[in-house]
C-alpha cells in the first residue's frame, strides 16, 4: 500500500512496500469528461447524471482480472477519471490489492475534494494535461497550482504535460519554468491534427522549431519535426509487459495502436488463463504504422543512459527513431490497396463520411494520396455542433439533420469513420435511416486490408 509522511514533507514513504510488478497498462476508464476542448481528438461526452451499475460491475471485474493475473503498474485514464464519484475508492483497492496507481487528469477538479482525508497515499503518481481552460482562467489556474502542490505535498510523483496547440496565449519557456518551479516534471508535446485548414505539427513555423531547440525535450522535438514515430518491424515491449485495457469494451488489447484483436476479454471466467496464455515471451516486432505515446526498445535504452532535456544529443535519438525504408514502403503498399478496397465497396456515385475528426483527417489525407475519387465524397456528417459549418480537407462538416435534408437520390453509401463509435454509429443509421444507405465499416473485419494503412499522418519529406 502506497503510504505517505505527513503533509507538506515532500517525500513518499511506504507502509508496505511494492514488489516489482508484472505488467503495466494503460487502461481506459471511460470518455466522460468535465471539458470539451476543441483540439480532443477523444469525441468525449459529458459526465452522467447517474453512472451505470454496468460501470461498477466492470470496474470489479477489471480488479478480478489483475489480481488473477499478478500485480500491475495501472495508469487510469478517460475521458477525466476524477468525475467518479467513487474514483478515491478505487485507488484505494486496487492499491491495496497491490498494484502501483497512477493517473491522467486535466485537474480542473480540486484533488483535495476528490481523495478526502490522506486517501491520495493510494496514488503513486499523476500526470495533468495542462489543458487551454486553466491557461486561459484565472480561476482554473489556481486550482490547477493547488493540485500540484496538494500531490507533491503528499510525496505523488507529478507530471505536467504541455501540448503545443496553435495559438496557445502563454510563452511555453514561462509555462515550463512556472511548473518546474513548483516541483513537477514537466513535457512538452507537439500538437497533431487540423487547426485554422493546417496540419499540424507539420505547420509549425520554422521559427517555432528553432526556438524549441531551446527550450523543449528530445522526445517533443522529433514529434513536433515528425509528426510521430513509426515503429514498424522495431522491438517494443507492448504485449510483453505494457498492454491497453478498455473498461468500456472489456477488453484486454496489445497497445492502444492494436486494437483490431483482443488479447483477452476480461469480463470472461477464462479471462485471466487466456491473457497469460497470449503474453509474448520477450519484446516483439511491431507491427503498427504509428505510436506517438510508446517507445522502442532502442529508445528506451537510449533515454535511459542520456539526458532527455540534453538536446546535443538529439541527432543520435533522432537516427534511432527515424523508419525504417523498408517500413515506409510497406505502407504505401497498403495505402493503395485500402483505397482500391474501398472503391470497391461503394455502390452509387456519391459518398458521405460519418465522424468528423483527426480519423477523418488522416483517411481524406490517404485517399488523396491513394488514388481514391476524392469528388464523390459529399460531405462529413458531425454529431458535435462545434463543428458544424467547419471544414476537414475541404469538405464540409454538417449536422445529420442537414444530410436528411439534403442527401440527393445519388447518395447511397455512409462510411463510417471512427474506431471508438464504429458500432454507435452503424446503430444511429440503421435506427434513423433504416436500410436506405449502405453503411460502409472499417472495423468489422469487412477489410482484407487492416486500417492501419491508412489512418495515420504522412512522415514529412525527407524523414
Amino acid at each position: 500500500m502506497n503510504g505517505a509522511t505527513t503533509p507538506g514533507a515532500g517525500m513518499k514513504s511506504q507502509t508496505m512496500p511494492y514488489q516489482t510488478t508484472s505488467y503495466q497498462a494503460n487502461v481506459s476508464l471511460w470518455l466522460n469528461c468535465n471539458l470539451k476542448c476543441p483540439y480532443c481528438f477523444g469525441n468525449p461526452t459529458a459526465p452522467p447524471r447517474e453512472w451505470s451499475a454496468e460501470t461498477a460491475q466492470r470496474l470489479d471485474q477489471l480488479r478480478d482480472f489483475l489480481g488473477r493475473t499478478g500485480r500491475w503498474t495501472l495508469t487510469l485514464s478517460g475521458g477525466e477519471v476524477t468525475i467518479y464519484p467513487g474514483f478515491a475508492e478505487i485507488c484505494r483497492r486496487l492499491d491495496e490489492d497491490g498494484h502501483r496507481v497512477e493517473f491522467f487528469s486535466n485537474g480542473v477538479k480540486p484533488l483535495r475534494k476528490v481523495f478526502p482525508g490522506d486517501s491520495i497515499r493510494h496514488v503513486a503518481r499523476v500526470g495533468f494535461s495542462y489543458q487551454l481552460s486553466s491557461e486561459k482562467s484565472a480561476k482554473l489556474r489556481r486550482v490547477f497550482d493547488e493540485n500540484v502542490a496538494f500531490l507533491l505535498a503528499n510525496g505523488v510523483e507529478t507530471d505536467v504535460n504541455y501540448v503545443l496547440y496553435p495559438d496557445r496565449p502563454s510563452r511555453p519557456q514561462e509555462v515550463k519554468e512556472h511548473f518546474l518551479g513548483l516541483g513537477a516534471e514537466f513535457r512538452f508535446l507537439a500538437f497533431q491534427g487540423e487547426h485554422g485548414g493546417r496540419q499540424y505539427p507539420f505547420a509549425y513555423s520554422e521559427e517555432l522549431k528553432k526556438d524549441f531547440a531551446d527550450y523543449g525535450d528530445m522526445r517533443a522535438a522529433f514529434l513536433m519535426e515528425h509528426g510521430y514515430h513509426m515503429p514498424t518491424f522495431k522491438k517494443c515491449r507492448a504485449g510483453f509487459e505494457t498492454f491497453y485495457i478498455s473498461l468500456r469494451r472489456g477488453r484486454v488489447y496489445t497497445c492502444e495502436q492494436l486494437q483490431e484483436e483482443a488479447l483477452a476479454d476480461f469480463t470472461s471466467p477464462d479471462g485471466p488463463a487466456r491473457f497469460l496464455e497470449r503474453v509474448a515471451a520477450a519484446p516483439i516486432t511491431c507491427p503498427a504504422k504509428r505510436c506517438s505515446c510508446r517507445l522502442t526498445v532502442d529508445q528506451e535504452e537510449f533515454l535511459a543512459r542520456n539526458d532527455v532535456w540534453d538536446m546535443s544529443r538529439y541527432p543520435q535519438y533522432e537516427a534511432i527513431s527515424l523508419p525504417l525504408a523498408r517500413a515506409r514502403e510497406h505502407w504505401e503498399e497498403q495505402r493503395d490497396a485500402f483505397c482500391r478496397e474501398m472503391v470497391s465497396k461503394l455502390q452509387g456515385k456519391e459518398l458521405y463520411i460519418w465522424g468528423g475528426g483527426v480519423h477523418t483527417l488522416n483517411l481524406l489525407r490517404k485517399f488523396r494520396e491513394g488514388g481514391f475519387p476524392m469528388e464523390i465524397i459529399r460531405g462529413i456528417i458531425e454529431g458535435n455542433s462545434l463543428k458544424h459549418g467547419q471544414s476537414i480537407a475541404g469538405v464540409p462538416i454538417i449536422a445529420v439533420e442537414r444530410f436528411a435534408r439534403e442527401a440527393t437520390p445519388r447518395v447511397t453509401d455512409i462510411l463510417i469513420s471512427s474506431r471508438a463509435f464504429e458500432e454507435e454509429i452503424a446503430g444511429i443509421i440503421a435506427d434513423r435511416f433504416g436500410d436506405a444507405y449502405h453503411a460502409i465499416r472499417m472495423y468489422d473485419g469487412g477489410f482484407q486490408t487492416s486500417f492501419e494503412a491508412v489512418k495515420e499522418f504522412e512522415m514529412v519529406q525527407g524523414s
